[in-house]
Parts: C-alpha cells; structure tokens; sequence
C-alpha cells in the first residue's frame, strides 16, 4: 500500500510498483492481505460472501487520526468488523462494529464503475482502469491488467485479467496525510482463504454485539458535537439505494 502525499497531482494513479515518477519522499510504503470468498454464507444467514482486509503495521488511513497500528476490516455478508491487535491504541477495543450494512463487493462490481481511458494509458498502456470520482472530488478506481495470464494456484484456470491496484483517496489532512492511496496487488490467486487466518478472527475477537466503532468524526452521536471534518472524506457520504 502507497500512502502518496506528494507530487500526487503531477503522477496520478493507477501506480506500478514503485510508482513511476515519484520517489520514495512523496510516499510511504506497508504491507497486508485481502481474502475473498464469494460463496461464503455467515451463521445468522443476514448476507452472503466474505472479505477480510488486513493492513500490516499501517492501518488503513481514511479516518481522522494516526494510522499507525495493524487492522483488520471483515465483512461478513452484510455485517462489517473492524479489528485492531497487539499494537492498537490506547483505550481501543480489539473488535468493534464497523457496519451493519457493508456487504463485500459483488463479483461483477465493475458494471458501477465508468472505463477511464485517461487512467488506463498509464504503465504504458498495459492496463484497464475503471474510476469514478464522487463528489466533491473523492476518488475510487481499479485498475486490471489488461494481458490474459494464467493463475499461480489453480493451473486449470482459464487465462483472466489479474487485478493490478485499488486506489482511491484516503483522508488528507495530517494525520494520517493520505490525499491517494493505492493498493498494488501481488500473488493474486484463486486459493480458497483458510478461516482461521480470516473469518475465524471475527469470532475470536468480537463480543456478540460489538460496541460502534465511531472511526470518522461525525458517525457516532457521542463525537459529533467535539469533532467536526475539516475535509471531505468517506465519512462526508451518505449512502442511497441505486434504483
């Protein structure tokens, strides 16, 4: 993951590994994993499919503080969690509810994202890229490879698209100074997660009903009359139902 506070709006992403163009004094480099199962159907039958994001060290940084700590978010059909560990900040819990309407992405969540051919000539034309920027200026985009190669773990694939980088616009002020983030993926492979490395942690961690995590300055009650946003971000959306 390359949390990118310089020189971002000369060399906008999609990024390459290291990101052409910038050096390693506009960005900062961590590490995690994504796991995905599509079929995976959770105990109380609210949702299907599974997603685990694990962030090594670095927290995801679109929330208003320090990131500064290793995370989780696991989705389980349409409930989210969120999960801190070992070095998590003072006074936080190890698990708390992050949504009761966050399902993970559906197989064909492309179809809401427009193709950018701007974005998709980067790497030298090597990519598909699909973005859209939400008002008042938060951006969100994929980006695929756009050769076929095999898969690494099942041989017996058909050639596919591997997925090259998830970028988007983290929160910008300081902390965590994160005006882009970009998520450039490695060894992405059809093997099926092992639930104790994912969705077993859920379990583990979480008590049955999980306090609200209140991670943004204004999605709780109790924060929102200390704190106010001074930027636009994640937390500034309303969610509508697309008809």
């Amino acid at each position: 993951m390359y949390r990118v506070f310089q020189n971002y709006d000369k060399f906008p992403p999609p990024y390459d590994s290291p990101p052409q163009g910038l050096t390693p004094k506009d960005y900062e480099l961590s590490g995690g994993k994504t796991y995905y199962d599509s079929t995976y159907v959770p105990k109380d039958r609210d949702g299907e499919g599974a997603m685990m994001e694990h962030y090594d060290q670095k927290c995801l940084p679109i929330f208003p503080q320090k990131n500064n700590y290793t995370c989780s978010f696991v989705s389980l059909g349409n409930k989210a969690y969120f999960l801190r560990y070992e070095d998590r900040p003072k006074n936080t819990p190890k698990c708390c509810q992050f949504s009761l309407k966050n399902h993970p992405p559906r197989q064909d969540f492309l179809k809401h994202l427009p193709y950018n051919k701007q974005e998709s000539a980067h790497l030298n034309n090597s990519l598909l890229a699909y973005s859209l920027t939400v008002y008042p200026g938060i951006l969100f985009g994929y980006a695929f490879d756009k050769s076929l190669t095999p898969d690494s773990f099942d041989r017996t694939a058909e050639l596919y698209r591997h997925p090259q980088s998830f970028y988007f616009s983290g929160y910008p002020n300081d902390p965590p100074l994160a005006p882009i983030v970009s998520q450039n993926y490695t060894n992405f492979r059809m093997e099926q997660p092992k639930a104790s490395e994912s969705w077993d942690q859920v379990a583990e961690m979480c008590s049955p009903q999980p306090e609200l995590c209140c991670l943004f300055a204004d999605d709780c009650s109790v924060n929102s009359s200390n704190n106010s946003q001074a930027s636009f971000s994640w937390g500034s959306l309303t969610y509508t139902n697309p008809q």
